[in-house]
C-alpha cells in the first residue's frame, strides 16, 4: 500500500480544516425577524427589527418582494427600520451582506387596516 508524501498530507489536511470552518461560519450567519409579528397592525407607520448574528456591512428591508431600504447593521444589535404602508397585505423579509456572503432571514407576513370598527 502506497502512503502520500508528508507535504501532500498536510495541503489535503489543510484544504479539509478550510473547508469545515467555512461550512461552520456560513451555518453560523443568521438573521432573525423580530417585528412585526405576523398579524394586523391598527398603524400606517410601521417599524420593523431584527437581528444579524454574524459581523454584517449592511442590511435591506424587503417587502413584497421588492427591496425597501438598506441600512447600516452591527452584529448582535437590533436594527430598526420604519415605514409608512397603505392598508393591505404584507410579507416582509430582511438580507444582510457579510464579508463573505449574503444571508437571508425568513419571510414573515402580516396585515395593515386602519378601518375603524363599526359601532
Amino acid at each position: 500500500m502506497s502512503r502520500l508524501p508528508s507535504s501532500r498530507l498536510a495541503v489535503l489536511s489543510l484544504l479539509l480544516v478550510l473547508l469545515v470552518l467555512t461550512f461552520a461560519a456560513a451555518a453560523a450567519a443568521d438573521i432573525a425577524p423580530i417585528s412585526p409579528e405576523e398579524k394586523v397592525l391598527p398603524s400606517q407607520e410601521v417599524v420593523f427589527r431584527f437581528n444579524a448574528t454574524d459581523a454584517v456591512q449592511n442590511c435591506t428591508l424587503v417587502i413584497n418582494g421588492a427591496s425597501n431600504k438598506t441600512v447600516p447593521s452591527a452584529q448582535n444589535q437590533i436594527t430598526l427600520v420604519s415605514v409608512e404602508l397603505s392598508q393591505g397585505e404584507y410579507n416582509w423579509s430582511a438580507f444582510c451582506n457579510t464579508n463573505a456572503s449574503q444571508i437571508n432571514s425568513p419571510t414573515r407576513q402580516f396585515g395593515v387596516d386602519v378601518t375603524p370598527p363599526l359601532v
